[in-house]
């Protein structure tokens, strides 16, 4: 019953530990498989999209974009899985590749 209760607690602890570092907005997060890239330049193909703090939903909204963003050329600077680390006024965030036409990425 000890070990059980230990294994709870370390999980809860370390899920805790993941909800706080998501729930932190004022700085970009970036996993240790992050691929950087040369700067490419990619087109949005949707009129809106958030840039977040994270390569995933449950990570923060730095900013949110919407009329006249479709068709606008991003930089692309690196990606995660299906995410991609872009340079959006000034500010680095992560965009689903969705976002983007197929084309430019």
């Amino acid at each position: 019953m000890k070990k059980l209760s230990t294994v709870l607690y370390l999980t809860l602890a370390f899920t805790l530990a993941s909800v706080d570092a998501r729930a932190d907005c004022s700085k970009l997060i970036l996993p240790p498989d992050t691929v950087m890239q040369e700067k490419k330049i990619a087109i949005v193909r949707v009129s809106e999209i958030n840039l977040r703090s994270g390569p995933g939903v449950t990570f923060c909204v730095f900013s949110h974009f919407g009329e006249g963003i479709q068709w606008q050329e991003v930089p692309v600077i690196g990606s995660h899985r299906s995410w991609r680390l872009v340079i959006m006024n000034g500010r680095k965030g992560w965009v689903h590749y969705m976002m983007f036409d197929p084309k430019t990425l």
